[in-house]
């Protein structure tokens, strides 16, 4: 996350977690061990509250934390501001809970971006719940969602893998087509120059011709996306090298890293 860590023992299934927040006094909440507040957890630490239950994988936002159980049930801890754990409000906590509104649905892969949350389901379907600014939860607004709400833009669509970045959503479907939404001003939606600034639901990337994407991973304003023949492709702001094209320019739209061609 951003001043986090959470991972899973493999031997047990128990979440860990460390780190905190600057200062003698930080933020705890979102490690999931009981406390609200005080000094960084510097040493990995188990996460409170999931007695019995066996993690298969965690995902690290800004403030809040996503827990995926073994039996397909979600918890999540952290800041709760714009409803970005999933519970019908905006309480912040400090130890997991389980996410009612995703009782009935297996889930089978979780993401937490800066402010908002995405589920994928065993039947391919995704949730999005937190924060709706720039329309990063797909459902065609910019209303925040406290509660896990199914995306209607990708019904149809069986969704493989999902990534939330800071304020923008990627997903791959079963057919290796790549698909974005939320705030795409710097290039990270991959959707080209002449896209709006705001992709309020889900709208499939151009790809060059005969590419598939087999998982896409979305990070503050710059995304990736791994195709199927190994071929890394990258966009969005260049800044600092993040796109490895060799320069600071913005891509908008995929470009395959030719520094690790034929890797």
């Amino acid at each position: 996350g951003n001043l986090h860590t959470v991972l899973v023992r493999p031997a047990d299934g128990a979440a860990l977690s460390c780190g905190g927040g600057y200062g003698p006094v930080g933020d705890l909440r979102k490690l999931g061990q009981g406390q609200a507040s005080g000094p960084a957890v510097r040493v990995p630490a188990p996460v409170a509250g999931l007695d019995g239950v066996v993690v298969r994988e965690v995902a690290a936002g800004s403030m809040h934390t996503l827990l995926l159980g073994a039996c397909g049930g979600v918890w999540s801890c952290g800041d709760g501001g714009s409803g970005r754990l999933g519970h019908g409000d905006t309480a912040s906590l400090a130890t997991p809970r389980r996410i009612g509104g995703l009782e009935q649905v297996r889930a089978v892969q979780v993401a937490a971006g800066y402010a908002h949350s995405l589920v994928l389901s065993a039947a391919g379907h995704v949730y999005s719940f937190g924060r709706g600014a720039h329309g990063r939860l797909g459902h065609g607004d910019e209303a925040d969602q406290p509660r896990p709400v199914r995306v209607a833009a990708l019904l149809h669509t069986r969704v493989c893998q999902l990534s939330a970045g800071g304020e923008h959503s990627l997903a791959t479907d079963e057919a290796g087509a790549l698909y974005a939404w939320g705030y795409g001003r710097e290039g990270q939606l991959g959707l080209g120059a002449a896209a709006p600034e705001k992709q309020l639901v889900p709208a499939r990337v151009p790809l060059p011709a005969g590419v598939r994407i087999r998982q896409a991973s979305a990070g503050g304003t710059h995304s990736l996306a791994v195709a199927y023949d190994g071929a890394l492709y990258s966009f969005g702001n260049g800044t600092l090298g993040t796109l490895g094209h060799g320069d600071e320019e913005t891509r908008w739209s995929p470009t395959a890293v030719a520094a690790l061609a034929g890797t």
